[in-house]
């Protein structure tokens, strides 16, 4: 079928990527045992101090270039 080989390509991609370890846990790991020693509102403080950090280095990163597409939609 036209277009199969190029789904299979996706799910094989995508399956890679889950399988590698995900930058998210690594940072929760890290920040779990520092906000579990804060009372609840030096907790809510903290995390809205790191999401604004992160927001931050976000607007400063360059754009990454969209993946090119083929034009055509896709189709279920």
């Amino acid at each position: 079928m036209k277009g199969e080989s190029s789904l299979n390509s996706e799910i094989v991609e995508r399956l890679d990527r889950s399988l590698e370890p995900d930058p998210a846990m690594q940072l929760a790991e890290v920040f779990r045992p520092i906000l579990s020693d804060l009372d609840a509102a030096d907790r809510v403080k903290m995390i809205k101090l790191i999401t604004d950090a992160v927001e931050i280095l976000q607007k400063r990163q360059p754009k990454r270039p969209r993946r090119a597409t083929s034009g055509k939609s896709r189709q279920r």
